[in-house]
């Protein structure tokens, strides 16, 4: 197993419109992060699942993936340790998708076909995967995604916002409130709020990599959240959220599936406090 480590990631814009198309900003977040140690036979047992689906899978993928060989892995004490909290929106699973896959690779490099991959094997979890975050944790570089093309990115050189995770207190499961977006989408008689946010976020993208603030774009986005996709705030959110939409220091977006978990928090200048009504904050930057 190799000696390095699988990041959480956190997808800075691009929620949803990504499984599209749409334009996505995925980067690795190394604060948490999962690893391959030995002797941790205990856990050999919870990758039966996995396999067998991968299994049923496998014809489809790209990777030549050796099921044989990762079980005798298994067998001598190997397994995957992880400390990305799970059912929070960074991207535990994606992790362990990453770590899988790597096991196969002798040098992975972004490519659609690495990415479709990992799209089949982490719908395990999800039910529909746009393999994004568990590429961002196995190449461990900003990847930007449109319309099926991949890349990786360079960082500003300084970030011009204050950017912000807040813990929600909530965890969920990604593959309910995707399945329930979907629905949603199937329900609605035009595309335009889909657009207007695929839009948004492409904007946010473009002013974010060239260094500029996407503090008002992110006002847009975060209004557009709360009137479409209100489903995917947490209740004990709103309030917060609607506080930030009304004021000038800070406003709330959705960071992955949203319904619980992480949440970002954009500001124009450093927030002087660690918590936004009795939820704690982490700066990113």
């Amino acid at each position: 197993m190799k000696d390095r480590i699988y990041a959480s990631k956190v997808l800075l814009f691009g929620e949803y419109t990504v499984m599209d198309g749409g334009s996505a900003l995925s980067i690795p977040y190394s604060h948490f992060y999962g690893q391959w140690l030995q002797d941790l036979f205990e856990r050999t047992n919870e990758w039966g699942p996995f396999l067998n689906y991968v299994s049923k899978k496998r014809s489809k993928l790209c990777t030549p993936v050796d099921l044989n060989f990762f079980r005798s892995k298994l067998e001598q004490g190997w397994n995957f340790s992880l400390n990305i909290p799970v059912g929070k929106g960074l991207g535990s699973s994606g992790a362990i998708c990453a770590a899988f896959l790597d096991t196969f690779l002798q040098k992975p490099s972004v490519s659609i076909e690495l990415q479709r991959d990992l799209a089949i094997i982490e719908s395990f979890y999800h039910g529909k995967s746009s393999g994004l975050d568990a590429l961002v944790s196995l190449i461990n570089e900003p990847i930007r995604s449109d319309r099926g093309e991949i890349a990786v990115v360079n960082m500003p050189g300084k970030i011009k916002d204050c950017i912000y995770l807040l813990d929600s207190n909530v965890s969920r499961s990604t593959r309910a409130y995707v399945d329930q977006f979907q629905e949603k989408q199937k329900s609605l008689r035009s595309s335009s709020f889909a657009d207007a946010l695929a839009g948004l976020s492409s904007l946010a993208i473009e002013h974010f990599l060239a260094g500029n603030s996407v503090w008002q774009i992110v006002q847009e986005i975060s209004s557009l959240q709360l009137e479409h996709m209100d489903y995917l705030i947490p209740i004990s959110i709103r309030p917060l959220w609607n506080l930030g939409l009304r004021g000038s220091k800070f406003r709330l977006k959705l960071c992955g599936a949203g319904g619980g978990g992480f949440m970002l928090v954009f500001a124009e200048v450093p927030l002087a406090t660690r918590s936004l009504e009795g939820f704690r904050l982490t700066r990113l930057f």
